[in-house]
């Protein structure tokens, strides 16, 4: 067959077959695409169709509360006064003065175009009179029409100031009825303003558009090269729910956010939300948002009492977090443990140490005291913060003799009983000491230093 086709010269072999698969092929791979763009790689949507729904459903809800709890012997008694008021709209007196009022603002539209007219005209013929004069040319006609026109503007005037004190005149009886009309179904407004919030954010939330939520924070962080760079969170997209109250009730992810003191404080439209959750902002499915689902994300959203490490985004030099108080704790009890002393921890370089300053030592305690503490501090105070290094007896008296020997500038030799101190090599005691960690927590000899910059 291959063979038979390799012979057929190229313009007589039929690739109709081989396009007719080709384009069903592109065209189903067409479609998938579409299906999977729409419906598997865009959850948010149904995210916010869900949200919207929940939300319009809360509002009516709260509506039809807000309607249950009107005053309905008030509402009524509005409606027969305003009955009442609106009666008197069918007055004589009220048409009376209604139909004088027409007439009159007719009346005082007409002057009022005609007074402006006699302006136009007296503009133009004072130009044309000027630029006479200004040629040299007396004009006796043109002035007397200026005159003429000086005479229109003010009568027209006077008929416009006429007819206004008549609309003054008028205008009591109007108002004396209107008014209170108004002041009732005002009043009867007021019944519903609640209600018609809820009906109102109701409606908002049904025509809502479904769309992506961002926020933009500009030069945020740094790139791996060294460059500013934003950070885009997206985050809102499915919590739509994070800053509305209604929704401190609503399962995830729509449930308010459990810190709204803290929130008005670090607004997300400023802020964003990973700066503090960490996850990955621009992502717009779960799995890819909270970093579970990416192995190449590396800073997946806090979870529980995780939450609080991100105020240390920004607070970290700060020992007391106002709405972080196991952060704050947690700090408290790293200073008070001395773990400074051996790690090295960004913005704690520079604190004092939490044990005692050794170099004068012997003045309130003696050898023997020292050596049973080092060999193990616990067996004199339970509560101690101090570890048990587990040192021998010779390690022991190493560390003793050296500690002595700082506080005398002198070596020594005294004699013990059996079991308690009997003497040790100060050197050796020197080396022990800088290498188990001692110097975490005391200060020994000159060197005061937290840690080696």
């Amino acid at each position: 067959m291959f063979k038979k086709r390799a012979q057929t010269p190229i313009e007589e072999r039929n690739y109709a077959p081989i396009y007719l698969i080709s384009s069903a092929l592109l065209f189903l791979g067409t479609i998938w695409a579409v299906i999977d763009e729409v419906t598997i790689r865009r959850p948010w949507k149904d995210y916010q169709r869900e949200f919207y729904a929940l939300a319009a459903d809360k509002l009516d809800k709260l509506y039809l509360e807000e309607l249950s709890g009107v005053d309905s012997s008030r509402y009524l008694d509005l409606q027969r006064q305003r009955a009442i008021a609106e009666e008197g709209l069918r007055s004589q007196e009220y048409k009376k003065a209604d139909e004088a009022f027409e007439e009159l603002e007719l009346q005082l539209e007409d002057a009022t175009r005609e007074w402006r007219f006699s302006r136009s005209r007296s503009d133009a013929a004072y130009y044309e009179y000027k630029k006479k004069l200004h040629e040299g040319r007396e004009d006796p006609t043109g002035r007397k029409r200026l005159e003429e026109f000086e005479k229109e503007i003010a009568k027209y005037a006077s008929e416009m100031d006429r007819l206004n004190s008549k609309i003054a005149e008028v205008q009591p009886v109007l108002y004396k009825y209107r008014d209170r009309v108004d002041s009732l179904k005002s009043e009867e407004r007021g019944l519903f303003v609640e209600a018609q919030k809820y009906a109102d954010k109701a409606v908002r939330m049904k025509a809502s558009p479904i769309t992506i939520k961002q926020t933009v924070i500009n030069d945020f962080e740094k790139t791996n090269f060294g460059e500013l760079k934003a950070r885009v969170d997206r985050c809102a997209t499915c919590h739509a729910g994070y800053n509305d109250p209604l929704f401190v009730d609503a399962p995830q992810p729509f449930k308010t956010h459990p810190m709204p003191e803290l929130l008005s404080l670090h607004k997300p439209e400023l802020f964003g939300c990973t700066p503090c959750h960490r996850g990955q902002g621009p992502a717009l499915t779960e799995g890819d948002a909270h970093g579970d689902a990416d192995p190449y994300w590396e800073f997946p959203v806090l979870k529980g009492m995780d939450v609080y490490a991100g105020c240390n985004s920004c607070h970290a030099s700060e020992l007391v977090v106002k709405f972080g108080p196991r952060l704050t704790k947690a700090k408290q009890l790293l200073m008070e443990s001395g773990c400074l002393g051996c790690h090295d921890i960004k913005n704690y370089t520079d604190l004092p140490k939490v044990g005692p300053d050794l170099n004068d030592l012997t003045a309130k305690v003696r050898p023997e005291w020292v050596y049973r503490w080092v060999k193990n501090p616990k067996e004199y105070n339970p509560h101690t913060r101090m570890p048990d290094f587990r040192l021998t007896e010779d390690e022991a008296e190493a560390v003793t003799a050296y500690l002595v020997n700082v506080s005398k500038e002198s070596t020594f030799s005294l004699n013990h009983p059996p079991g308690t101190y009997r003497g040790g090599v100060a050197q050796r005691g020197k080396l022990l000491l800088e290498t188990i960690g001692c110097q975490g927590c005391h200060v020994v000899g000159r060197d005061r230093r937290v840690r080696e910059e």
